[in-house]
């Protein structure tokens, strides 16, 4: 059976967004995975959403949102993309659960296509499309080469890895399937 806690909270979360943007409780809110959406059977605490302060349960009636430091969501951020790959049921790691980090997304260049996928679903600007380096172009095969070659040669970077919070979004958003999330130690 798949798990829809995610998708749930994430649509949830959606509608919350939008009706305090309507309400104009803040100039305009971020998507963001929902790092407490956990499933049912999982024994961890909820973490607290990057996107807000404190959730809407947590406020006193009354009392408008604030934003966090981390609230800022990267200029590329793209909102429908990003809640469609949420919605995915076989989206790895930890729902955006994890400690800065402890994963690392890997791009494989020999796949990447420099589409910006990738940076267009990332809450926490992990992704940057540009131009391959010399030692990675070099390092592929004549075939990938070419492939790398007829789309510009941009590729994926990550130059912010170490902010990855593991939600998986990049996985399964990216069209080559050309990322993957590694447990760091």
């Amino acid at each position: 059976m798949p798990d829809t806690t995610c998708a749930q909270s994430v649509l949830g979360q959606s509608r919350m967004i939008d009706r305090v943007v309507r309400d104009q409780e803040i100039p305009s809110a971020p998507f963001t995975c929902m790092p407490g959406a956990a499933s049912a059977s999982e024994n961890r605490a909820p973490a607290k959403s990057p996107s807000f302060s404190e959730s809407e349960s947590e406020r006193a009636p009354g009392t408008k949102l604030q934003r966090s430091a981390m609230s800022e969501s990267p200029p590329s951020l793209n909102r429908e993309k990003a809640r469609r790959a949420a919605a995915e049921p076989k989206r790895p790691g930890e729902r955006c659960g994890a400690e800065p980090a402890r994963w690392l997304p890997i791009v494989d260049h020999a796949r990447c296509e420099g589409k910006r996928d990738c940076v267009e679903v990332c809450p926490y600007s992990v992704f940057e499309v540009r131009r391959i380096d010399d030692a990675d172009y070099k390092a592929l095969g004549l075939r990938s080469r070419l492939k790398v070659s007829v789309h510009g040669r941009q590729s994926a970077y990550t130059p912010n890895a170490d902010s990855c919070r593991a939600c998986g979004l990049c996985v399964v958003a990216c069209p080559e399937n050309a990322i993957r999330l590694e447990r760091v130690g």
